[in-house]
């Protein structure tokens, strides 16, 4: 039986972590008390007693310095649990372990631990823990994670994503694959007449291979664990859109092609390199695991159209910049295109065919 089934059984639970995490809140408000309290008896027996025995005075320090220490990790877990309130967690993976009479473990997932005494059970885990790893790692199915004490193997049965904000339960999506944009969990799956909009589709094309379609967020550990560094990236992305504005007017002025200035910063940064070639590698794992022949992705903004093992990897780049997407031709042929080599197709009649577009004539370099 599924632990916390229904989404009726999720918000109670949340409330349930809550009002616990408010209860330990108020019990170390007294414990914080009753430290302080106990420090300024000290400071008032000192002060009141000028005279007082060397050995006194150094078994009162001693005691003064323990209190203070108790003191300050009692604060401490009050700040972490403090926060922990507005959003115990984001997401959750059931666990079961590869051997005899092992229980499946709800996994729930946040940004600190949350072990209860009292019911002597670990209620939450922070996402840097080893099993918490999993729910980045791995989809349904097989997973595996390295403990302290080594390997540990096993089955995921179940992957939920949560939108807590203050306390409150907004909305969970039960799925396969990771989603982080905050506008689109909201609304995905989206259905307007004839048109769905999904999380993940499974695309036949025309020649019969199969390519699955995902957005690709999710296999970005930047948006993912560091929502502040990403929105700094996007920030910094912004401001170099301007300054790519104002160069290609100035580009323009002088007869010369579009050229894009944070793509170039992209391709000659290492780190940026390494990443997209990771994020290609764990799209054609998830391509292989969909038994699909190819995968198209986006995110990145890096136009892409070559195999990553045996799988064809696919990426429509964007169409702020970069100005490119992915063509189906009517036998099943795919193709990602830049718009400037398109028109040049058209201009020369060569639309509809996969001829380089660089080998008509009057055709430059990018």
């Amino acid at each position: 039986m599924v632990f916390n089934q229904t989404e009726k059984q999720e918000r109670s639970y949340l409330q349930q972590i809550i009002n616990r995490l408010k209860q330990i809140i108020s019990h170390t408000d007294v414990s914080v008390k009753d430290h302080v309290d106990t420090l300024a008896e000290y400071k008032d027996y000192l002060w009141s007693n000028k005279d007082i025995d060397p050995h006194e005075i150094r078994s009162m320090r001693e005691s003064i310095l323990n209190h203070f220490a108790i003191g300050e990790s009692v604060i401490d877990k009050r700040r972490r649990f403090a926060k922990i309130v507005d959003i115990p967690y984001f997401g959750r993976i059931d666990f079961q372990e590869k051997s005899e009479n092992r229980p499946i473990i709800p996994v729930y997932i946040g940004i600190h631990t949350f072990h209860d005494t009292e019911s002597r059970t670990t209620v939450i885990y922070d996402w840097r823990a080893p099993i918490s790893s999993m729910f980045y790692d791995h989809e349904l199915g097989e997973a595996s994670y390295q403990s302290p004490s080594g390997g540990i193997k096993g089955d995921i049965s179940l992957k939920r994503q949560y939108r807590i904000r203050a306390g409150k339960m907004e909305f969970m999506i039960e799925s396969t694959l990771t989603v982080h944009d905050d506008i689109l969990q909201k609304f995905l799956p989206f259905h307007l007449g004839g048109l769905k909009i999904a999380r993940e589709y499974v695309h036949q094309a025309a020649d019969g291979r199969r390519y699955l379609c995902v957005h690709g967020d999710g296999f970005d550990a930047i948006s993912t664990n560091h929502r502040w560094l990403a929105m700094l990236g996007s920030l910094g992305y912004d401001v170099l859109l301007m300054v790519n504005r104002f160069y290609n007017k100035y580009r323009a002025w002088r007869g010369r092609e579009y050229y894009s200035v944070s793509r170039a910063i992209k391709g000659r940064v290492k780190s940026a390199v390494n990443f997209i070639g990771k994020y290609e590698e764990q799209l054609q794992r998830l391509a292989v695991k969909r038994q699909c022949d190819g995968i198209i992705a986006g995110h990145v903004h890096h136009p892409a159209d070559t195999m990553v093992g045996k799988v064809r990897y696919l990426n429509c780049g964007d169409w702020v910049e970069t100005m490119s997407a992915v063509l189906e031709y009517g036998d099943g042929r795919m193709e990602t295109v830049l718009y400037k080599d398109f028109m040049k197709r058209l201009a020369y009649g060569k639309c509809g065919t996969m001829e380089d577009a660089e080998t008509s004539p009057g055709t430059g370099d990018s």
